[in-house]
């Protein structure tokens, strides 16, 4: 560990750079302190090899040497060191500053820094004493030196602290699950200085302060107004809730959980409306949904007489072709079950094929499907059959077998 720690307050006006440590003697602590150049010259050459700090880690700039407490809001940074410089017999530092202490130097409400540092730093990898390096830098209205000039903000770094304000805002309210109002604060508000982020109820817009305890008893007393409510979601209400409960003294809790409990209770009476209105929506629903399936049966009973109908009606048309296709004498009677459903089911080539063929039976033979054929018409079906060949060339071996005595 450290040891031999020293703090004190010393000075400088802000431009690039600020004045943290300079040769000279004083007395601390009842005991007579001299600040040699070596040792400036030390701490900065244990700065620029590393060892303290080692590289990325950087030196913190605090609020009154508060980043040795033990609470984690008390030891927030004010900034960060981005390097030091040394200068005859002044060691410098160039700052970068948070959005609130930024503010908080602007309006004057912090004015001076003080370095902490030791005379015996031990090197934390090697154990070794490598002698004088610096601690931190903090900012404070009580530095150990006077009559200096206090710090100072050009109106150039102030603007340019907007957009880092917007950035840790919105970071803010990702970390808290709260959105982030129109008229919330994007920066602390200077009466709030002394309230660290995690004592807000609203952390994201810094409302409602809940330290000390009469800033929670206040917050608790606001927020129960259904007007301040108004601003959150439901989700956001119960979470502000829970922040001031926590804050509040012992004896009011109890108070504040049944205070906030019967606004739950108002919200589950309000559910509950919700769900029987859902309800009955359901049963509309419902009774809409039967009467569309009812329909939706009557549409395909409809469609299925349609298409019977249809069914109908080209048996009827093939039936009614066939038999003029039969006193065409383009078929034979046999033929007409079969080609009637040929017809039906592909009139275009049923047509196509019975026209090419052409005639089949001789005109002076009756074809009608009711008719019996001659016993010559039989005898000529019957060699078309056996041969497979036409009326004409059936009609001559018929007649071939006629002229041989044959039948």
């Amino acid at each position: 560990m450290e040891n031999n720690f020293i703090i004190f307050a010393e000075i400088g006006e802000q431009t690039t750079k600020i004045p943290v440590l300079k040769v000279g003697s004083w007395v601390y602590g009842g005991k007579k302190l001299a600040i040699t150049k070596d040792i400036i010259q030390k701490m900065y050459d244990n700065y620029k090899a590393g060892i303290r700090p080692k590289p990325p880690t950087k030196l913190v700039i605090d609020y009154n040497h508060a980043s040795q407490s033990a609470s984690p809001e008390n030891a927030k940074a004010a900034g960060w060191i981005e390097g030091l410089e040394l200068e005859e017999n002044t060691l410098y530092m160039k700052p970068k500053w948070t959005a609130a202490a930024k503010k908080m130097i602007a309006d004057e409400e912090y004015k001076y820094i003080s370095p902490e540092f030791t005379l015996n730093y031990t090197n934390k990898e090697t154990g070794e004493d490598v002698g004088a390096a610096l601690l931190s830098v903090a900012i404070t209205n009580r530095p150990f030196l006077e009559g200096f000039e206090g710090l100072s903000l050009t109106e150039e770094v102030i603007d340019m602290s907007d957009e880092d304000a917007k950035k840790a805002q919105e970071a803010r309210s990702k970390k808290y699950g709260i959105s982030i109002r129109e008229d919330g604060n994007v920066t602390k508000p200077s009466e709030y200085a002394d309230v660290a982020d995690g004592d807000f109820a609203d952390p994201v817009n810094y409302a409602y302060p809940l330290t000390p305890e009469e800033r929670a008893i206040a917050a608790y007393k606001y927020f129960s107004k259904p007007k301040n409510k108004g601003f959150y979601s439901p989700e956001e209400q119960k979470k502000i809730e829970s922040r001031i409960i926590a804050k509040l003294p012992e004896n009011m809790k109890e108070e504040a959980r049944k205070n906030f409990k019967m606004e739950e209770i108002m919200d589950e009476k309000e559910m509950e409306g919700l769900k029987i209105a859902l309800t009955e929506t359901n049963a509309k629903l419902t009774e809409a949904n039967e009467k569309i399936d009812a329909l939706q049966k009557q549409a395909d009973t409809l469609k299925k007489a349609y298409e019977d109908a249809q069914t109908a009606l080209a048996h009827e048309k093939s039936v009614a072709w066939v038999e003029i296709k039969l006193r065409e004498h383009k078929l034979f009677p046999t033929e007409a079950e079969f080609v009637t459903k040929m017809y039906e089911s592909n009139p275009d080539e049923t047509i196509k094929w019975i026209e090419a063929r052409g005639k089949v039976v001789p005109d002076d033979i009756k074809t009608s499907g009711t008719d019996k054929p001659p016993d010559e018409l039989t005898a000529i079906q019957a060699i078309i059959n056996e041969k497979k060949c036409t009326w004409a060339e059936a009609n001559v071996i018929y007649n071939e077998q006629i002229a041989r005595g044959g039948k």
